[in-house]
């Protein structure tokens, strides 16, 4: 079923495009209904509609603007599992890009692009060279915090390897920029992702306190899902060190969250766990979802890469990528980071990736 304000969203943003007719407004108007189809979930509309923009910015003589209605388009595709025709558009935009400025932001976001979609193809290693040219592009082109999380993206590939003392350096670093641009919803990813890589090490202690960071902040900014699966990973962790009863509580804390939220599978693997910690499946047989989800980051990630527009300006990608401009606040005493308002709409959706406890058939 649909969300009503998802709709009224859409027949807005076309309002606006049968309003602009064949004016030079045109392109920007389909870039924005596009945006909007995305965000209403509607990915293969959405990527219908930004190479109708395409079109009509070629044919205004705009070929930048072109070529990041393109990149759109290939976002979305990615959204829908589309991943070679993703790759095959942004090949083409990231020419044009190049053809301004090899060593600009939107080349970079094209490799990040593509690094996203080669991962989803099992392509790995030219997924990680992609990531590392686009944290290049973007420390280069002074965005730190987009080229953070393309450090981030590349620990996970490298926690998926079976390297997890690089993938924890590399999670340090990405936690500490984010932390000194006040993004806590990006630090908290990089401290349930510690939280993982410290578990699967045997390091159970420290990360329970990395769980109880990143859940401090996920409950701040209202992401009960995300709240829900650092529960859900804790308790796998209490239970390591001998918390028992605090284990129990952290995963029936997750599964009610989880069947509140409709998510039955993670509800269900909360479930498992219990029994597990009762005694009543073999923990040799179990797929705790620790164990099963090492290197995986929440949705916040791909929530935030997916963001076309600067939600500060509203700018869309048609008019040129918003400048990474975020004045660095110290941290606290505590290295806490405090809420605060994203900077720039992050360029990076580079690993697609599901929420940290996902279900065993999530792709």
């Amino acid at each position: 079923m649909s969300d009503p304000a998802d709709d009224e969203a859409v027949a807005t943003a076309r309002r606006a495009v049968a309003d602009a007719g064949e004016r030079p407004e045109r392109g920007p108007a389909r870039v924005d209904l596009a945006v909007t189809l995305r965000a209403a979930g509607r990915s293969l509309e959405a990527a219908e509609e930004a190479g109708r923009a395409v079109t009509a910015l070629r044919d205004d003589e705009r070929p930048l603007a072109a070529a990041r209605a393109q990149r759109l388009a290939a976002d979305c595709l990615a959204d829908a599992d589309h991943h070679e025709d993703a790759l095959g558009l942004l090949k083409r935009a990231r020419r044009a890009f190049v053809a301004v400025d090899a060593k600009g932001p939107d080349a970079a976001g094209t490799e990040a692009a593509a690094a996203r979609s080669l991962r989803a193809l099992g392509k790995t290693t030219e997924s990680g060279r992609a990531l590392h040219r686009a944290e290049g592009g973007f420390d280069a082109a002074g965005m730190p915090v987009r080229a953070a999380i393309c450090r981030l993206d590349r620990a996970v590939l490298l926690h998926d390897g079976g390297d997890v003392a690089d993938a924890v350096e590399l999670l340090a670093e990405a936690r500490a920029t984010f932390v000194a641009h006040r993004r806590p919803d990006l630090a908290a990813v990089c401290d349930f992702d510690l939280g993982v890589a410290l578990l699967d090490v045997g390091q159970a202690e420290d990360a329970i306190e990395r769980f109880v960071g990143a859940r401090g902040i996920f409950t701040s900014l209202a992401r009960r899902a995300d709240h829900a699966a650092c529960d859900l990973n804790m308790g796998v962790a209490l239970a390591a060190v001998g918390r028992t009863d605090e284990a129990r509580n952290a995963l029936r804390r997750a599964r009610t969250a989880f069947r509140d939220l409709g998510r039955g599978r993670d509800a269900e693997q909360a479930e498992h766990d219990l029994d597990v910690l009762d005694g009543l499946v073999d923990p040799d047989t179990a797929e705790l979802s620790v164990l099963r989800d090492l290197g995986e980051v929440p949705a916040a990630v791909s929530d935030l890469a997916a963001g076309l527009t600067d939600p500060a300006t509203g700018e869309n990608p048609a008019l040129g990528p918003a400048p990474d401009t975020t004045e660095p606040a110290s941290p606290s005493a505590s290295d806490a980071p405090s809420p605060a308002p994203p900077d720039d709409a992050a360029e990076s959706p580079a690993t697609a990736p599901p929420d940290p406890a996902r279900a065993p058939d999530a792709p």
